[in-house]
């Protein structure tokens, strides 16, 4: 999983102070978190599990001895009927100490319906399953991703907020004191300086939530980026902006690839496939190559040695049912595979189509919303420039700059919603979406 653009690392001064833009934060994220270790943990496991599968293909020497004192009666046929066996010391009563040592190599050549274990279905299974993890991995990568840059996004958009309050809360007094002017002339009335106050009070404290939803929000991204409480986050510098976007026919394309969700499917498809071809091959001889070497001795030379080579055939004929049992619900488990991964599909296609579709949208409201904006300001300098020429009172003024910052407040929360948008596309096409 790679992230978008180029960003210096976070640097993690003596003042316990983290400062980073995007990119930096989400990187230092994604090193920090300890949901990505313990994923990372389960896929080296998975790794492992693939080369122990890999190990019971190749050969395997064995070493084995004891030794014994034995003390009795021979209990072999021969022995009962009273025909003496040339080991028995007097042919009847036995009172001996030996010991034996053998040798074996014991080396698959066809098992599993392979040779020598080349493509074994088992090793693909567990190669499925390794391939699986990995998608996890990336998936977890992805949510951390999709989570801090909402916060990110979210504390650049209150930072607005928060300057559109301070606005409010200037052009709020300037209103209160002129009204005050004016009833202290007697062209308004005492409530007319009451419901000013109110108002001027109301946008201080709309000021102060949004001081306080700063906070909370900084310390939101410090816990989602895995950085302690000791730390604080500055953030710095505003998302990257896409110089073109990529058609909607590439975009899912893109998504229907790279798209965690649907790789980890396609890994469960391919485990299900070689677990079945494990099952089926249970029904396939199984051929060893065996070199056996025994060496046995009473204590008294000379002592007695043994070499057999062996090719053992093993054909299995009948189960009693186990094996069709098994191999049914192996297909059953394939088959549900394959339609849980045209279900991820079409939900992917899904949400790539409404997050872009979305985009769109919010991208055609900013540009309406632009051009208000440039007209509320040309607005706001022919009022104050009729309030100089006393053509309109100052309260006109006041008006047109209040009516600036409510569309640029709306604005702000268009932009929000593109951004939140954009990441949300991201998070669906499972990558960056510049191709």
């Amino acid at each position: 999983m790679i992230l978008s653009g180029t960003a210096a690392g976070p640097v993690l001064g003596q003042t316990s102070e983290l400062v980073c833009d995007l990119n930096a934060c989400l990187n230092y994220a994604v090193h920090h978190r300890p949901e990505v270790s313990a994923a990372d943990a389960k896929e080296i496991t998975q790794t492992a599990a693939v080369f122990l599968k890999k190990t019971q293909f190749r050969p395997t020497l064995n070493l084995s001895g004891d030794i014994s004192y034995v003390n009795g009666e021979p209990t072999s046929y021969f022995g009962v009927v009273g025909v003496p066996e040339p080991e028995i010391v007097n042919h009847r009563i036995l009172y001996k100490r030996y010991y034996s040592v053998s040798v074996e190599l014991d080396y698959p050549i066809f098992k599993e319906g392979v040779f020598f274990g080349i493509g074994a279905p088992s090793v693909n299974a567990a190669e499925a399953d390794r391939k699986r993890e990995a998608s996890n991995v990336d998936m977890i990568k992805e949510e951390i991703i999709s989570s801090v840059s909402q916060t990110y996004v979210t504390i650049l958009n209150t930072q607005g907020a928060l300057v559109l309050a301070e606005e409010m809360v200037r052009v709020n007094l300037r209103r209160y004191e002129m009204i005050q002017a004016q009833a202290r002339q007697q062209i308004l009335s005492k409530e007319d300086v009451k419901i000013a106050e109110l108002a001027w009070r109301a946008s201080q404290q709309t000021e102060e939530k949004v001081r306080k939803a700063l906070t909370y929000h900084l310390n939101q991204l410090t816990l989602q980026v895995g950085a302690g409480p000791e730390i604080t986050i500055r953030v710095n510098g505003e998302p990257p902006v896409h110089d073109s976007m990529p058609t909607l026919d590439a975009l899912i394309g893109k998504a229907l690839l790279h798209n965690p969700a649907a790789s980890s499917q396609g890994a469960t498809i391919d485990a299900a496939q070689a677990d079945l071809k494990t099952t089926r091959a249970r029904r396939m001889p199984v051929l060893d190559f065996i070199n056996n070497y025994i060496y046995a001795d009473d204590f008294l030379p000379p002592g007695n040695n043994f070499m057999a080579t062996i090719l053992r055939l093993k054909v299995p004929i009948i189960d009693f049912g186990q094996y069709s049992s098994d191999a049914r619900m192996s297909e059953m488990k394939v088959r549900a595979a394959e339609m849980m991964m045209a279900a991820v599909r079409s939900n992917i296609t899904q949400s790539v189509t409404d997050a872009y579709t979305k985009l769109q949208d919010d991208g055609a409201a900013l540009n309406v919303l632009d051009l208000q904006v440039q007209q509320a300001e040309l607005q706001l300098k022919q009022v104050q420039a009729k309030v100089l020429q006393q053509i309109l009172p100052p309260s006109a003024a006041l008006d047109a700059e209040q009516a600036l910052v409510d569309i640029k407040k709306t604005r702000l929360q268009m932009e929000l919603n593109q951004r939140m948008d954009d990441i949300a596309l991201r998070l669906a096409v499972g990558g960056p979406i510049d191709l």
